[in-house]
């Protein structure tokens, strides 16, 4: 007779398959559905909200797990209701497909949208989707793992209850861009894989205890180690020898950071921020807290873009504003040993030139995971013209971190992407500068009418506009450079007045 068991392995698994999917495709259905809306709901530029709970396609989809692992547990004795002789590895491997298929590729495809249009290659698409695939594994093998435990309906209770609360605590845990995210990326592939595993020895009948217990404290021991790939150390700037002077000026272009210190040697278009100067810092607050400045630009950065434009141009508009702290209160009033000063030289680049005769919406790729948007809102409001930028940073947390997030080590915090726009208008003979500080991913800013040209001349608003270019710059690290101030200096340097 030829039974079931007679059956190539193949055929059986996919009759499971086809089993797990004619079982529960109305829910994975709406669970496809619920995706979609979600991520439609997200392109829409809308202040209404979708009325659906963030967390509703989550629970949706542990309902199609919880459902199909505890349906065929070997152990269920009391819900087992559509158990069939196929064999223990066919009926897991065609949950295993089942479960891929309907809820592990929907998820990976609805986030695929984020990562388009960013210049990523195949390493970082496979860190993309490996980063939304993770934390659906750490809490989808919890809960496959606790609906196949319980061989009772008293204990599949206490299971559930349990998988909930553990559930809970590792949604509020679980960061894979926090301080701590190299120890969760490593924990969480060990829990993933032993949970997997435990399952699988569940459905075979094999003893299944140990190993969920040693996986589980390899993975608690994991959390209380240091593992650290993602932090890459600055490079250091070796495209010119920088120098510290103390006294006077000693030429046009040496920077002064502050009052009698100055910075010689940087080539042109190159500016220096200080990165750290005891526990002081252009990019974070002083102090055990740190927070980051949202502006940390100085008016050195304006300065050295002078020569790309007409000499005698008037400049006038936003400037950044010297808010570093005094040298007596970094230092101390009489210091006695030599300090180190560690500073970021960074090149000033022209992200756009746009000719204001266009008014349309721009995108530019700068680097791989980010991009910068700007556009026109109103060209008349009140007299000023005001634009929007946009710049948007996608880059996997499964790499080694890059542009701003590598200063984190050396100032305590990730510095924001500060930009710089400057209207430049040859007829007027004029370059108006309007700074970006607000924290948050869309900015606005705005340039002032030049009323007096349109009063005394008759000049337009079309006529400023399209014989005016929009430039946009944007300060991009070279390198750091460390360089030691001496006990004899910063004695000299305090005595100045600041």
């Amino acid at each position: 007779m030829n039974t079931a068991f007679e059956r190539r392995f193949a055929f059986r698994a996919w009759h499971q398959f086809r089993h797990e999917w004619w079982m529960q495709w109305g829910l994975a259905l709406i669970w496809i559905a619920l995706l979609i809306a979600q991520w439609w709901h997200g392109t829409q530029v809308r202040e209404w909200e979708l009325p659906m709970p963030p967390a509703l396609p989550g629970m949706l989809a542990l309902l199609i797990l919880v459902r199909s692992a505890r349906a065929d547990a070997p152990g269920n004795v009391e819900i087992g209701s559509h158990t069939r002789p196929l064999g223990c590895r066919a009926v897991w491997l065609g949950k295993v497909v089942f479960l891929v298929l309907a809820l592990l590729v929907p998820w990976m495809l609805r986030k695929v949208p984020d990562g388009l249009h960013f210049g990523f290659g195949t390493v970082e698409w496979l860190a993309v989707l490996g980063g939304h695939v993770l934390p659906a594994l750490t809490m989808g093998g919890l809960a496959a793992v606790c609906a196949a435990a319980g061989d009772s309906g008293r204990k599949a209770v206490f299971w559930g209850l349990a998988g909930l609360v553990v559930l809970f605590l590792l949604a509020l845990g679980f960061d894979l861009n926090g301080k701590r995210s190299e120890e969760w990326i490593v924990a969480s592939v060990i829990w993933s894989g032993t949970m997997l595993l435990v399952w699988w020895q569940m459905s075979v009948r094999q003893k299944w205890v140990p190993m969920l217990l040693v996986g589980l404290s390899i993975a608690g021991c994991v959390m209380f180690c240091r593992i650290d790939w993602r932090t890459v150390p600055l490079k250091p700037f070796t495209e010119a020898k920088l120098a510290l002077h103390v006294g006077e000026r000693p030429n046009e272009k040496a920077q002064e950071l502050w009052s009698g210190l100055f910075v010689t040697g940087l080539p042109a278009d190159h500016v220096v921020s200080v990165l750290a100067l005891g526990d002081y810092s252009d990019f974070a607050s002083s102090g055990p807290n740190k927070q980051r400045k949202s502006r940390w630009m100085s008016q050195a950065h304006t300065q050295v873009l002078l020569p790309h434009y007409p000499a005698g141009s008037l400049w006038h508009g936003e400037q950044d504003v010297e808010l570093r702290e005094s040298l007596k209160k970094i230092t101390g009033e009489e210091p006695k040993a030599p300090m180190r000063l560690k500073l970021l030289v960074q090149r000033m680049e022209c992200v756009i030139s746009h000719p204001m005769k266009q008014r349309g919406q721009q995108s530019v790729l700068l680097e791989k995971g980010l991009r910068f948007e700007f556009g026109v809102n109103w060209l008349e409001r009140e007299q000023q013209t005001w634009f929007w930028a946009s710049m948007l940073q996608r880059y996997p947390s499964l790499l080694p971190r890059r542009g701003m997030e590598r200063l984190e080590a050396v100032c305590g915090v990730v510095p924001r992407e500060n930009l710089l726009m400057l209207l430049h208008s040859p007829a007027l003979r004029e370059v108006r500068v309007a700074g970006e500080g607000d924290d948050a991913e869309e900015t606005y800013f705005h340039y002032t009418h030049p009323g007096p040209h349109m009063d005394l001349t008759g000049l337009t608003l079309k006529q400023w506009l399209d014989e005016s270019t929009l430039d946009i710059w944007r300060p991009v690290v070279r390198g750091a450079v460390e360089l030691e101030l001496s006990a004899e200096q910063l004695e000299k340097l305090l005595k100045l007045p600041q």
